[in-house]
């Protein structure tokens, strides 16, 4: 990474919100070879389906954690209450990807109750049934999906419950909200990831301003000191 680096003025680490591990390998990669970095990523969800909200399952539908594994164990929580009040046991919906499936396996009736929607990816596949998931309970799709074809998920799976993460507006986060809510749905969300130590960008247009004012500040560079031999920048691809 640090070679082909080398090649460019600054780089646009535009990789999914999520995917901190080749986040932290571009960051570092830039700062070995000295450029600036900048973060675009995509922009959150709808201010109505956001903020933090405290786990009381009698008053919200919403409720947000900052790991998959955290979430887990408010799932747990909230069945182990239901259990209390002698109710039945809600579907659970799980579109967080094929990554970290084994925190699912110590819930009650993970083998029927749970559905997960993943890419279709042999891969993803593998992780699935590696993690004792049923071909019946797999969904593999590649998003982002429209409400209504969320809707029609839900209903046909019977579940009563999301597991999501805040992957963003164009990750169809605010549709995949919507829909459970018009199915009656409560909603486990895992946070976006809080990012810092370099400029972020939500917003293309502020983007491109700024790569302009790298790009004024190269000339300049050049014309003091001569032409670098970067004469653009590079980008992390978003998935």
């Amino acid at each position: 990474m640090e070679e082909l680096f080398k090649s460019f003025d600054c780089v646009v680490d535009a990789t999914h919100p999520f995917a901190l591990e080749v986040t932290a390998n571009i960051k570092a990669a830039c700062a070995s070879v000295g450029l600036p970095c900048l973060r675009f990523l995509r922009s959150g969800p709808d201010s109505a389906f956001g903020g933090a909200v405290p786990f009381r399952a009698d008053v919200s539908d919403f409720f947000e954690f900052d790991s998959l594994e955290d979430l887990c164990r408010g799932l747990s929580a909230f069945e182990r209450n239901l259990l209390e009040k002698n109710l039945p046991l809600p579907n659970v919906f799980v579109s967080t990807g094929s990554k970290n499936l084994e925190c699912f396996r110590s819930l009650i009736s993970f083998e029927e109750r749970f559905f997960f929607r993943v890419l279709p990816s042999v891969d993803s596949i593998r992780l699935c049934q590696a993690a004792g998931i049923r071909s019946r309970n797999i969904i593999a799709m590649q998003g982002p999906f429209s409400e209504g074809l969320n809707e029609a998920m839900f209903r046909e799976t019977h579940a009563g419950v999301l597991v999501t993460k805040e992957s963003g507006r164009n990750g169809g986060f605010d549709e995949k909200v919507s829909a459970a809510r018009k199915c009656g749905m409560k909603i486990f969300s895992v946070r976006r990831p809080v990012e810092g130590g370099y400029n972020v960008f939500e917003n293309i247009e502020d983007l491109e301003k700024e790569l302009k004012k790298l790009d004024e500040r190269r000339v300049l560079d050049r014309d003091r000191d001569g032409e670098s031999g970067r004469p653009h920048c590079g980008g992390g691809k978003a998935h």
